[in-house]
């Protein structure tokens, strides 16, 4: 297949994607996404609401465009598609763009995330938040992002006592989307290893949340988590230890990233890199040279 064949086949994908969200086709949504995936747990957790306002309710115009696509040609199973309507001079128009991470899995490409942004233009949190606050962008999706605006739970999944105390937790704290489902996605898989037993699901909630925050190198302690969630400190220092030898999770941990275009602030790590990866290096490590912790509520 030739990449102008490549190309229609991922606009193809995008655009069929988007037309399910708008016409809340369960089942063509589940069946496009990648199971567990950004895009997989938002639909699943909090319907289709966030899934329009991330793709700025594209097809509410007449003429879309694919303008650009970044294929990883090493796997040739991974690629990002930028979509975008076209203005009245018959260009895409840059405040309507939309990127689409597709992921190959047979039969065919399925969406794992979308961001509201260009292709080349950083959207992580912080961006998202700076945006936001220049009212710059769609201030329903760029706020999403951003965590400034939070949606209601309307997805068909139920959640355990934990998730629930955790994400309505975290709403509350105005933590973005992605932050959210990062935790959920983190609880998910100590649970299904260690099978917790636990009275009071506030104290794994907290725990996970604070893992977030060292994570997402935010101000925090386990003082203010055992305060906000309403049990003592000790409870969810011994959680947050139990989650963390685990699953084994360490700063810029690449299954729970949190920093999307934020390494570079911390600086660099000394030490030997080998083979080319970075050492492991403990949970918390960079928050005080990260602006002295970046701020949340």
């Amino acid at each position: 297949m030739d990449r102008e064949q490549l190309m229609r086949r991922w606009w193809e994908t995008a655009y069929e994607f988007a037309e399910a969200v708008i016409t809340e086709n369960q089942a063509a949504v589940s069946a496009m996404t990648v199971p567990d995936s950004e895009v997989d747990l938002t639909y699943r957790i909090f319907g289709f609401a966030p899934l329009i306002f991330l793709m700025k309710g594209h097809l509410k115009h007449p003429a879309l465009t694919a303008s650009r696509a970044a294929w990883n040609r090493e796997t040739g199973e991974d690629v990002r598609i930028e979509v975008s309507w076209i203005n009245e001079q018959g260009q895409p128009a840059r405040d309507g763009q939309v990127t689409f991470h597709l992921q190959w899995m047979q039969p065919g490409w399925r969406v794992a995330q979308i961001r509201p942004a260009g292709l080349t233009t950083p959207m992580g949190v912080d961006d998202a938040r700076e945006m936001f606050e220049a009212q710059e962008g769609d201030r329903y999706a760029v706020g999403l992002v951003a965590g400034t605006v939070q949606v209601k739970r309307d997805g068909p999944e139920e959640l355990d006592a934990v998730e629930d105390c955790l994400v309505a937790g975290m709403q509350e704290r105005r933590f973005g989307l992605s932050e959210i489902l990062t935790a959920v996605r983190l609880w998910r898989d100590f649970r299904g290893r260690a099978r917790p037993i636990y009275r009071r699901p506030e104290g794994y909630a907290a725990a996970v949340e604070y893992i977030v925050r060292l994570l997402g190198l935010y101000e925090g302690s386990l003082a203010l988590a055992s305060e906000q969630y309403g049990v003592s400190k000790s409870t969810v220092s011994r959680n947050y230890r139990e989650i963390r030898d685990e699953l084994n999770i360490v700063q810029f941990d690449p299954r729970y990233g949190l920093l999307e275009g934020y390494e570079s602030d911390v600086g660099a790590i000394p030490g030997e890199i080998g083979d080319g990866a970075l050492p492991a290096v403990p949970l918390g490590f960079g928050r005080a040279q990260a602006r002295n912790g970046r701020s949340q509520q």
